[in-house]
């Protein structure tokens, strides 16, 4: 998930950090209901305390390398998480940008 969301992204992750400091920084004390939802977007995980707790989703995690239907499971979570961050990423830079 780590890789997923923050190594693998960390140029998205870091453009709409940027982004929203820079927001703060012209904003002020002013509240911003876009610049929240930026926040949100770019800082919270893609994976509820409900999904993490999973036992397929853990057993998924858990297989060895040689079985494949665990392996291409896997891959495609992967996939969904990265895909979800980088959508994350680019909006929460968009409405950092655009907060008033």
């Amino acid at each position: 998930l780590f890789d997923q969301v923050i190594t693998f992204r960390h140029k998205e992750l870091a453009a709409a950090t940027q982004a929203i400091h820079e927001a703060q920084k012209r904003l002020g004390t002013r509240a911003s209901p876009q610049l929240e939802e930026a926040k949100k977007l770019a800082w919270t995980v893609p994976v509820t305390e409900q999904q993490a707790k999973d036992a397929e989703l853990l057993r998924t995690f858990a297989a060895k390398k040689g079985d494949d239907a665990a392996v291409k499971r896997k891959t495609q979570i992967e996939e969904e998480w990265s895909t979800k961050a980088k959508a994350n990423y680019t909006r929460a830079a968009e409405l950092a940008a655009a907060a008033k």
